[in-house]
């Protein structure tokens, strides 16, 4: 009883650190994103990739994208609270449109990432509000390479050859570190497999793999695949996977 009452006067705040220097309004907005559907990115020297699944809430609605253009060299996937990964989508464009605008240039990635980092802190100081329960997977491209950045609702934010956030995203993570050094000759098709072969470590269900949503940022240039391409990902991935192919067909 007494560990309640102290819990639940540690974690009524965001502005109140526990006695082990915790927000704990911090630690649960974290947990959000695992709840979600898993998001993969993946570079190498030539291109980086969003790979995703998209959900629907029922089998008569249709599916909410998982990955968004920002700019014209930059766009970023999600996992968490929908309407709070949401929110950051409009923040990000408005930022790059007002910058476009007065500098008549785009912004850098590192500079967009620092924004959304300042943008998430303010939410972990002031009373009243929460952290954002969502994290962003962005590319784009730093000092001439494709480049890959997370953020995270404590604020922090980090950058990676190769990531996973979202459900059972530490098996996906295991499965991109002891696979990366295979990734730097592939072409943005083959690390989207690749992607889709750690995504087998999430536990997905069969109808999952046929919303996949796959984005790519090569040559300047960020875009989504249309369903043509994604569905030669799909059965490509199957063919190396048949076990998957099989539990589709059941």
């Amino acid at each position: 009883c007494w560990r309640w009452i102290e819990r639940s006067g540690y974690d009524s705040d965001v502005s109140t650190y526990n006695t082990a220097g915790k927000v704990l309004q911090i630690n649960y907005a974290q947990e959000a994103p695992k709840l979600g559907v898993p998001v993969a990115g993946i570079t190498n020297n030539k291109c980086a990739v969003l790979v995703s699944v998209r959900k629907s809430p029922s089998k008569l609605a249709e599916y909410q994208d998982k990955t968004y253009k920002i700019q014209e060299n930059l766009g970023c996937a999600v996992a968490g609270i929908y309407s709070d990964a949401r929110k950051l989508i409009k923040f990000l464009r408005e930022i790059c449109q007002e910058f476009s605008y007065e500098k008549n240039t785009l912004i850098e990635i590192k500079s967009l990432v620092q924004k959304i980092s300042d943008e998430a802190q303010q939410r972990t100081q002031q009373a009243g509000y929460r952290p954002f329960g969502a994290q962003l997977l962005l590319i784009s491209e730093e000092n001439g390479k494709p480049c890959l950045y997370c953020t995270d609702p404590s604020a922090e934010y980090y950058k990676f050859k190769a990531h996973a956030v979202g459900k059972n995203a530490q098996a996906i993570n295991a499965f991109l570190t002891r696979h990366f050094e295979e990734f730097k000759d592939n072409t943005p098709k083959q690390l989207a497999i690749r992607a889709l072969e750690g995504f087998l470590q999430s536990g997905l269900r069969a109808e999952d793999w046929k919303a996949v949503e796959v984005s790519v940022y090569e040559n300047g240039k960020y875009y989504t695949l249309n369903e043509k391409d994604v569905r030669e990902i799909v059965e490509q991935f199957m063919q190396k996977n048949p076990v998957i192919e099989e539990e589709s067909d059941s």
